[in-house]
């Protein structure tokens, strides 16, 4: 009898210590499954220590974290963040044509200058037909626009320091005797230096009109060309504020940059910058209102659209700060 007793507890211990071995076995395949899934959830494996602090450049040149992205865009953080190169990588403009590629390009175009010349007045006379828009990108549509540049007796001076971009633009405040008073338009010639040279092809080489040199503070009026200066170039907001200080009264014209170079206050706006520049051509800047410790500017674009953008002061009286925010 006392042995049936002993056996009986001995089992009952034996069927306890099982189920507690298979509690614990639950607990850790539990636990590792967690850990897979925390794993996933961090983008394969990189902690959230480590992502919180990592920095992505964006299309400024300056670096953010997801976090900052995240405050900005809201929604739109993911995308934001997704694009960007990592901040150890160099942010280069690529050079279309440069003077040391001309012998090359006249010798692939020695028997189509003439075409060449057809073509650039073709397409300068076909784009003015279309109504105004925003700056057309020329490079994939024109096909011989680097003989047009090669063979031109001032080629020298339309390449520069090499061509990153050509554009065919309306002339801001312009009028075309021959396009029945329509704004005139011609080919910009974007160089490295982030000057440019106006181009206007005529029927006959020697019909072309004189090229124009557009100094570099007057091209910055778009997103691209903001994005060019660079950082040491670049107005502190607090200096900006006390430029605009200077000139405190409502509804004054600073877009000729004379009493402020705004386009390098805005290419120091960080990631607020191309919500400010849009996708168009800046055609008016004006002090909106002035206020105890804020200034509004008002960014007028080509299609007429405009937005407003808070400059505030922070802080003691001697605006150790300065915020910046669009007003909606």
């Amino acid at each position: 009898m006392n042995k049936t007793k002993k056996s009986h507890c001995v089992s009952r211990v034996l069927k306890s210590a099982s189920f507690v071995f298979f509690l614990f076995g639950l607990g850790v395949c539990y636990a590792a499954l967690m850990m897979n899934a925390a794993e996933h959830h961090d983008g394969g494996g990189v902690s959230a220590t480590e992502h919180s602090f990592e920095r992505r450049v964006c299309w400024d040149g300056l670096a953010y974290t997801q976090r900052e992205i995240a405050e900005w865009y809201g929604s739109a953080a993911g995308d934001i963040w997704e694009a960007p190169v990592n901040a150890e990588q160099e942010i280069t403009v690529v050079v279309l044509l440069s003077i040391n590629d001309l012998r090359d390009v006249r010798q692939s175009s020695s028997r189509e200058q003439h075409g060449t010349q057809t073509e650039a007045r073709a397409l300068l006379n076909k784009l003015c037909q279309r109504p105004e828009a925003s700056p057309i990108d020329l490079t994939p549509i024109w096909k011989g626009w680097r003989a047009y540049i090669a063979n031109h007796n001032q080629c020298n001076e339309i390449i520069g320091s090499g061509i990153v971009a050509l554009k065919a633009e309306r002339i801001p405040n312009s009028s075309d005797p021959n396009r029945c008073g329509a704004k005139r338009l011609d080919f910009f010639v974007y160089r490295s230096d982030r000057s440019a040279v106006r181009l206007h092809p005529g029927k006959k080489r020697a019909t072309d009109a004189a090229i124009v040199l557009v100094p570099d503070k007057v091209l910055q009026n778009t997103l691209m060309d903001v994005a060019l200066i660079p950082q040491i170039d670049r107005i502190p907001l607090k200096d900006g504020f006390a430029m605009l200080m200077n000139h405190s009264e409502n509804d004054t014209d600073i877009t000729n940059g004379a009493t402020c170079p705004w386009p390098r206050l805005v290419a120091n706006c960080g990631i607020l910058a191309p919500q400010i520049m849009g996708a168009e051509t800046i055609t008016k800047v004006i002090i909106k209102e002035v206020r105890e410790r804020e200034i509004r500017l008002e960014f007028t674009q080509s299609d007429a659209t405009s937005v407003l953008v808070s400059l505030k002061q922070l802080g003691d009286m001697y605006g150790r700060k300065v915020k910046v925010s669009l007003v909606k």
